[in-house]
């Protein structure tokens, strides 16, 4: 829509209607509008996304302060816990959880004989 304003600024001026200096006014503050719009489109959608991550956190939080201490594997846990896992060296796994928080974990192996 304020890019069709631009079109029709330009359209009166080649029609004479408008002169150069009008144009530029009138096209600025349509410019400096589209930006504002655009910054303020950034910051909502910054704000959303902030909102998912802090979701995310308090309910992995939640579920941390259910669960008791633990000394043996439980796998429903840690698939409720970990979203992925990558190989981020040959001797490190890294492993992503809720809210865009990961950490690194280095892989010890015995050699083979």
């Amino acid at each position: 829509m304020l890019n069709g304003q631009i079109y029709t600024l330009t359209q009166h001026q080649s029609r004479g209607w408008l002169d150069a200096a009008g144009v530029a006014e009138k096209s600025g503050a349509v410019n400096q509008r589209v930006s504002a719009l655009r910054a303020e489109r950034r910051k909502l959608l910054a704000e959303d996304e902030n909102g998912e991550l802090l979701d995310e956190l308090h309910e992995l939080n939640d579920l941390l302060a259910l669960t008791e201490l633990q000394t043996e594997f439980d796998g429903e846990l840690f698939g409720q816990i970990i979203t992925g896992i990558t190989a981020a060296s040959a001797t490190e796994l890294r492993f992503r959880l809720p809210g865009e928080l990961a950490f690194n974990e280095t892989i010890s192996y015995r050699k083979r004989r």
